[in-house]
């Protein structure tokens, strides 16, 4: 079994501190933004996003066939509407449900991941994870 050094796992450690504290950054950052999201909500807007980040959903939306072309068109002739209304109803009319068969996916996907650990002094420390390949392929 090939060893790592000490060096290799304190690196490995250091870096998820700082990817820890990257994170921990962000959501500080963020704080304005999502406080303005619950306000919104709590209003009773339905999709409380920015104009760009509505435009960007539905787009998507549309891009990928999620809802059809027709009941589009119905929807925003229905009344007048301004542009971020008109995502809004794209975004309404879309189905995000998942499939049934999410989370067993979800399952045997996993069972291809493995954890890599060391072991030092009788404990166990984690040091990454990696993908399984069968030999041959």
């Amino acid at each position: 079994m090939p060893t790592i050094d000490a060096p290799e796992v304190e690196q490995s450690h250091e870096e998820q501190r700082r990817q820890v504290a990257d994170a921990a950054r962000r959501y500080r950052d963020s704080a304005q933004e999502r406080e303005q999201a619950e306000a919104r909500t709590a209003e009773g807007v339905p999709f409380p996003d920015t104009p760009q980040a509505l435009a960007a959903r539905a787009e998507r939306i549309l891009s990928r066939g999620g809802v059809p072309a027709t009941a589009v068109v119905a929807q925003i002739h229905a009344e007048p509407l301004d542009l971020p209304q008109a995502h809004e109803r794209i975004i309404g009319l879309s189905n995000d449900l998942q499939a049934a068969n999410f989370l067993p996916r979800g399952a045997r996907a996993s069972r291809t991941v493995a954890r890599i650990t060391l072991r030092r002094d009788g404990r166990e420390l984690p040091l990454g994870r990696a993908f399984w390949c069968p030999l041959g392929s």
